[in-house]
């Protein structure tokens, strides 16, 4: 990157107050941890739609023998509501995940902070939608305000092969650790400070300073 395009950017940063979205835009940095959650209009831990009707099942009638489950079926009910951070997908996978798992119904909405998810949840916006990311550190307040519900991890096999630094966010035997129930990782990263040392000649440690 250019001296050029490092002033352009802090042009552009200086212009519009800095906030996490806006920060890690301009500054091309990863963005912090980030987990999938399903959302329900439940305050319980009720089964996800259709999961119980798609896996329950019983031998042919007068067969005579005993009652086989199927394996789980992952077929869709055509229709999902994802609440997101704006530019946290490629449209094209989007496209890509409608054609192949025939989701007719998309809707996708996004937010610029997790206050902003709460607040729309905490107004009554529970059962809306799907699924939701928040970073990791808001699950605990949303499954203690019953905006999530428990992930069905037998539906989840991909599950098993995340890294397990990653599996258990929480204390996996401590009194957090139910909380593990409720998310999968998405994302992971960290948020930095860059610093032009041709005008910053300190050396530059903490937020306190870049602040």
């Amino acid at each position: 990157m250019g001296d050029q395009d490092i002033e352009r950017i802090v042009r552009q940063m200086a212009r519009a107050p800095i906030n996490r979205r806006g920060f890690l835009k301009a500054g091309s940095l990863s963005a912090s941890a980030a987990f999938l959650a399903a959302c329900s209009g439940g305050g319980g831990s009720s089964a996800a739609p259709s999961a119980a009707a798609s896996v329950a099942a019983s031998a042919p009638a007068g067969s005579g023998g005993p009652s086989v489950a199927p394996a789980p079926s992952y077929a869709t009910e055509g229709a999902l509501f994802m609440y997101n951070w704006a530019e946290y997908i490629d449209l094209d996978n989007i496209e890509e995940f409608k054609t192949r798992y025939n989701i007719a119904d998309w809707t996708y909405d996004i937010y610029d902070s997790n206050e902003a998810l709460l607040t729309k949840l905490q107004g009554g916006a529970t059962g809306l939608y799907d699924i939701a990311s928040p970073t990791a550190e808001f699950v605990k307040v949303m499954a203690d305000e019953g905006f999530i519900v428990e992930l069905d991890f037998s539906r989840i096999p991909n599950a098993a092969l995340i890294n397990p630094t990653f599996q258990n966010f929480y204390d996996p035997t401590g009194p957090d650790a139910k909380y593990n129930k409720y998310h999968v990782p998405k994302d992971w990263g960290t948020t930095g400070i860059a610093v032009r040392k041709k005008f910053v000649t300190e050396e530059v440690k903490t937020w306190k300073q870049f602040f």
